[in-house]
């Protein structure tokens, strides 16, 4: 019996880190502030584009100086979105790496209740069978 509490202490462990590993809220202040950088990201960017685009003005004719700034515009905006995707799938490969190795543990550890408990079920098919029963009508009931 001993046996079992081990395994079934590391069911909880894996339960409860199922789920709360990947639904932590966030506070509304963390929230409230990333947009206050990303607002104040934005306006820092459009004025360094509009004294880049200036400066290129003054120095070059107004169509280089424009398709100059464009062209940094354009650069600019594809890193973001390259950062963003790149962000995203290491994200994602994390999530699949814990999904898999929480499932080949649970596998294992089901492995390992199977292998001890079958002999219990084997000798007592009775008591399992009334167990079983009791169980299907529990939940037939929403008892469960």
């Amino acid at each position: 019996m001993s046996g079992l509490l081990s395994y079934a202490q590391k069911a909880m462990l894996l339960a409860s880190l199922a789920s709360s590993s990947y639904s932590a809220p966030k506070p509304p202040t963390e929230s409230y502030l990333t947009c206050a950088v990303m607002v104040l990201a934005v306006i820092a960017y459009a004025l360094v584009m509009t004294g880049l685009g200036l400066y290129l003005a003054s120095q070059y004719a107004l169509p280089i100086a424009l398709m100059v700034t464009g062209l940094a515009i354009l650069f600019t905006g594809l890193m973001v979105v390259l950062g963003i995707r790149y962000y995203k799938e290491a994200r994602q490969r994390k999530v699949q790496r814990a999904i898999s190795m929480a499932t080949a543990e649970v596998t294992n550890t089901l492995a390992e209740v199977g292998d001890d408990i079958s002999g219990a079920f084997k000798e007592h098919v009775g008591v399992v069978t009334i167990a079983v029963a009791m169980l299907g009508f529990l939940s037939a009931r929403k008892v469960i």
